[in-house]
């Protein structure tokens, strides 16, 4: 018999009821990467942040949300901003990788980062329930707070200063999980004081937001042809 491969992507992505996010390796057909590419909604309107807010810490949080795939180990994350919009009004496939803009918003010194859907999660003396937990670089959360009031006043005018974030595994292996992307329990929380209080911000991930599923897939030695 022959086989030959013909380039026609069916697999629609986008929307779907689970984010996949990481690497796991078979010993017989390779290694397999999930990632995403999601857009951040606001929690509220019309926010203001006060007098001479400063960003303090920034945390990107993704709750489990059904199995995961392969054996479970810390990872080693790229969180970085997408270049331009996309929309839930349009359909995405598996090979619809949206560009970036280059360098990884994840905080150095929290890598690699916990991905165990059964194991809690420790910060200082607080116990957190399991979840995938990044810091990512005060200075971008910095740049988020300084943006101009009209960019809060609404989704649209957010969405169209802030395109959303893509988020992959770069370690080779560690286990592909499931997470949520639809009950607005997934966000990026801005933690900062003003001039008169301390307090926070969430960026929430719900049914809104467009999002899109990406897959790749890297054969082992001996299935190598299979790559092309």
């Amino acid at each position: 018999f022959s086989l030959e491969m013909v380039h026609v992507d069916s697999l629609r992505t986008d929307e779907r009821s689970r984010l996949l996010l990481g690497t796991t390796i078979d010993p017989i057909s390779g290694l397999t990467s999930a990632f995403f590419s999601t857009e951040l909604r606001l929690s509220q309107t019309a926010v203001d942040f006060g007098d001479n807010p400063v960003c303090d810490s920034v945390e990107f949080v993704l709750r489990f949300n059904g199995p995961s795939y392969g054996l479970n180990a810390d990872q080693y994350l790229v969180v970085e901003q997408l270049a331009d919009t996309i929309s839930i009004d349009s359909a995405y496939y598996a090979q619809d990788i949206p560009e970036t803009i280059p360098g990884n918003l994840v905080d150095p010194a929290s890598q690699p980062v916990q991905m165990h859907p059964s194991q809690s999660v420790y910060v200082g003396s607080d116990t957190l329930s399991a979840q995938v937990r990044m810091l990512l670089d005060s200075n971008f959360g910095q740049s988020l707070i300084d943006a101009d009031s009209s960019v809060f006043a609404s989704n649209a005018a957010w969405r169209e200063h802030f395109k959303g974030l893509q988020v992959r595994s770069e370690s080779g292996g560690g286990g592909i999980v499931s997470l949520e992307p639809n009950a607005g329990v997934s966000y990026l929380r801005l933690h900062y004081h003003n001039a008169t209080d301390t307090t926070t911000y969430d960026f929430i991930l719900n049914a809104n937001a467009a999002r899109i599923g990406h897959f790749r897939h890297s054969w082992s030695s001996e299935f190598q042809a299979l790559n092309d």
